[in-house]
């Protein structure tokens, strides 16, 4: 059954109650098509900011967004994390009515998406058509990130000390501070990320004022990332695995062993991405989706 404060229009947000009772924030684009495009974010990020170029420019589809537990206004829940974003996908599309999907996971979004097409449970109902691995591990984070080196041996210390303890007023200050925000931004350019300011911006206060909910991430992808990885060979549905050369946080291998792992998948590399192509080179990033999408969607015939 419907929530009742979901009404059908154009455009579509607000919040509603998951099988737990925890509020999840949602915004549906009811562009009148007859199949729809579920995004799932990634880590530290909420849809408005990590999607806005395909709420902009797709027109073709419906367009689903949730955001994940503890970001943007999503409550936050227990602590399988990942688990339980994947059940809430269930839910807001149960909300919607909505019977069949075509995933699109960024980085974690990519573990959540799996949990959901190998865990009927989760699905409540819902049909997958297709599914779009973009920049996502395929393991524990930490062995395909490029520059693990350079992080400290004890992550976990680490991760729990940033989140709540000393670190954790540093950061703080760091997230209030213009000139710290600014550095950031022109350090992020050096590396070659390719975001406005405006799109920094949200990203960069989102990450850093969401430190707990964040480290609630992070472990679970550490825990279970390498289980998630593994059950990516279980998917049999139509599969597109992008990834971008000067990603500096998954490394182009990851992609590959999820390409072998899903028979008759196809690959893409962006040339001039690191981790955000749907932001940083998103006409080609656009292009290269609604291509593989229209093939197995009747709108696309």
């Amino acid at each position: 059954m419907k929530h009742a404060n979901v009404s059908y229009s154009r455009l579509e947000r607000g919040r509603f109650p998951n099988a737990k009772d925890v509020l999840v924030e949602y915004r549906y684009i009811d562009n009148g098509s007859s199949a729809t495009i579920a995004f799932l974010n990634g880590w530290g990020t909420v849809s408005s900011a990590e999607w806005i170029e395909q709420i902009r420019h797709i027109k073709k589809y419906n367009l689903l967004f949730h955001n994940n537990i503890g970001m943007g206004r999503s409550g936050m829940t227990d602590k399988r994390y990942l688990h339980s974003c994947a059940r809430n996908l269930g839910d807001v599309c149960h909300q919607f009515g909505i019977t069949e999907v075509n995933l699109v996971g960024h980085s974690m979004g990519g573990f959540i998406a799996t949990l959901f097409i190998t865990t009927p449970k989760y699905r409540n109902g819902t049909g997958i058509k297709t599914m779009t691995f973009v920049n996502c591990p395929d393991g524990d984070p930490l062995e395909t990130f490029r520059y693990r080196f350079l992080l400290p041996a004890d992550m976990d210390a680490f991760a729990k000390t940033l989140a709540s303890g000393p670190l954790s007023i540093a950061v703080d200050l760091l997230e209030r501070s213009k000139a710290a925000e600014a550095f950031s931004f022109k350090m992020a350019r050096l590396l070659g990320v390719k975001l406005s300011k405006s799109e920094f911006r949200s990203m960069y206060h989102s990450f850093l004022g969401r430190r707990e909910e964040n480290k609630a991430a992070f472990d679970a992808m550490r825990r279970y990332g390498v289980e998630i990885g593994s059950k990516m060979a279980e998917i049999g549905i139509p599969a597109l695995i992008m990834t971008a050369r000067d990603d500096f946080f998954v490394s182009m291998d990851a992609a590959q062993r999820i390409h072998s792992r899903i028979p008759d998948s196809q690959i893409h590399v962006f040339e001039f991405s690191t981790h955000a192509p749907m932001l940083e080179e998103f006409p080609e990033f656009n292009r290269v989706l609604l291509r593989f999408l229209d093939g197995y969607n009747a709108i696309g015939r």
